[in-house]
């Protein structure tokens, strides 16, 4: 596939061992699996080895990915209290074990994703980024998100020629921090993301369409305000593609403005 080649051609290019996902727009980029409930987590080795980390109820759709290896972690275990992120990295560090991985540079995404299923509750929330380091103490981690979004504009090339799509990394950037949604109800949303966003003009050709690619669209909240802050700096029209809907399509209709 040009996906894994592309990949495997980002590693050896940027010197990196793993690459490490676990958006779920990227896991399935990885994998072909989507998580449905719950954290999961892909590998990519420089090997060409794919590998997959599931909660355990989510086995069966699992083994229906190309993963080449796919483990399971029972995320609410009832014999004692943890974490949210330890049933994931016990389950990481056997895998690790098991294939031998050795990583000195690791490629992963920036943005955070670790959201547990509803049905295991817990004090602490959990990282990704963190499992990475407990389980490769002297890896540097690296972006990889510029990669990741080249290998789905390639296979979206692919499908739909007619396009002409092109990657943009760094047209949209971040004013400030917000908070995770995984806990705000569709008010919060809006104003947690109001005036977050901006673009960089140095990047932008005024009057061109746009294409946001998000994993899920919830409220639609963050992609409405990335979608005003390209209108205003000048761009002619902005679409939005979504892997998975969360809710009726009148609930989270856009205004006007």
């Amino acid at each position: 596939m040009v996906r894994d080649a592309l990949i495997r051609s980002g590693l050896e290019k940027t010197n990196w061992d793993l690459l490490a996902c676990s958006m779920p727009s990227n896991v399935l980029l990885l994998t072909g699996y989507w998580p449905a409930a719950g954290y999961s987590m892909a590998v990519a080795t420089r090997e060409g080895r794919i590998l997959l980390i599931v909660p355990e109820d989510e086995d069966e759709f699992a083994e229906y990915s190309w993963a080449d290896d796919v483990r399971t972690y029972c995320p609410a275990p009832l014999d004692r209290l943890l974490t949210a992120e330890e049933p994931v990295f016990e389950a990481f560090a056997d895998l690790k074990a098991d294939v031998g991985m050795i990583a000195d540079r690791i490629g992963f995404e920036q943005a955070e994703a670790f959201e547990p299923p509803a049905y295991a509750p817990y004090l602490f929330r959990a990282s990704a980024a963190r499992i990475l380091r407990r389980a490769f103490p002297s890896a540097t981690l690296a972006p990889a998100d510029e990669l990741l979004a080249e290998a789905a504009i390639r296979e979206l090339r692919m499908r739909a020629p007619e396009w002409k799509l092109r990657s943009m990394p760094g047209l949209l950037r971040r004013r400030r921090d917000t908070r995770s949604h995984f806990e705000l109800n569709p008010t919060a949303r809006r104003g947690n993301v109001r005036g977050a966003f901006e673009v960089n003009q140095a990047r932008l050709i005024p009057g061109r369409e746009v294409l946001l690619i998000d994993d899920i669209y919830t409220t639609g909240a963050t992609a409405r305000e990335c979608a005003k802050a390209l209108r205003r700096a000048g761009v002619g029209k902005v679409w939005v593609a979504t892997l998975a809907r969360a809710q009726m399509p009148q609930v989270a209709m856009w205004s006007s403005g």
